[in-house]
């Protein structure tokens, strides 16, 4: 599907009124893509990159691992898996059932709208949202410190003592021979899934010329999030009308999401308010 029939199918099939989820980046896929529209198979460990651009599951998915090397993926239904590495963004309309979870990359997110069960590490910035968080033993290495996320994998059998922090290549390997080694719990593998019902839909307004600006500028990953952050103040919030200011706070929101930054975050958009 191109970009526009994309976004057209995911704002017909579920409401994202409220959430703070950007479903247009799995429609647009990388470059302009578009995304394909996939039915759930049961399999053992799956895979998704950039190079299938944005990728939607019609459908609940249970996997022994879902693996995303900065892929785009929006799953209409629950996703049941023993591990989960996350490079890239993956939007859950359902609930997450997973053992063992690895996020990575800040550029990225994992959000689930519904509840979240296991066991996760998260790292380098990487955004994890739920809608009823239950994931056990949630090590964060910007709270842990790096030494923190070590232990959590050495305890899960990924890193050994003194071994160097493996590429991701490396650790995805590992993972997912963990993962294939026994089943999904038969508990987590038979609910059903009900979606959020969709609204009437709504008409897609074109961003002005600056707000799209805005928006390439802050996707460019040369600057950290904090340069990004000073730049909005001194350059970017004395170009922005009335007319620009609300959807330049959704497209700040969107890419300002380190935790570290989020009280001077806020600070900036309640001068856009």
């Amino acid at each position: 599907m191109s970009p526009d029939e994309a976004w057209r199918w995911l704002r017909e099939q579920h409401d994202f009124a409220g959430l703070d989820v950007d479903p247009e980046m799995i429609a647009s896929g990388y470059g302009s893509s578009g995304a394909g529209l996939y039915t759930p198979q049961r399999g053992e460990t799956l895979t998704f990159d950039e190079s299938r651009g944005g990728v939607i599951v019609e459908g609940s998915v249970i996997c022994d691992g879902l693996v995303l090397n900065r892929g785009l993926v929006f799953i209409r239904g629950h996703l049941t898996c023993r591990a989960l590495l996350n490079q890239g963004y993956l939007i859950v309309a359902g609930d997450l059932r997973c053992e063992r979870f690895i996020g990575e990359n800040e550029t990225g997110g994992t959000h689930v709208l519904g509840s979240a069960e296991g066991a996760a590490v998260t790292l380098h910035v990487h955004h994890l949202t739920t809608g009823q968080d239950r994931l056990l033993d949630r090590v964060d290495d910007e709270a842990a410190g790096r030494e923190g996320a070590r232990a959590r994998l050495e305890s899960w059998g990924l890193l050994q003592p003194q071994e160097p922090w493996l590429p991701w290549d490396a650790l995805t390997e590992r993972f997912s021979q963990w993962a294939g080694a026994r089943p999904v719990s038969p508990e987590w593998t038979t609910r059903d899934f009900v979606p959020r019902p969709p609204p009437k839909p709504p008409q897609r307004r074109e961003s002005s010329a600056l707000v799209q600006e805005l928006d390439a500028w802050l996707a460019d990953a040369s600057r950290s999030q904090r340069e990004k952050l000073t730049a909005l103040e001194t350059e970017w919030l004395p170009r922005l009308g009335p007319s620009e200011r609300a959807e330049a706070s959704t497209v700040i929101t969107r890419h300002i999401n380190s935790p570290k930054l989020r009280a001077a975050r806020d600070a900036l958009l309640s001068k856009l308010a």
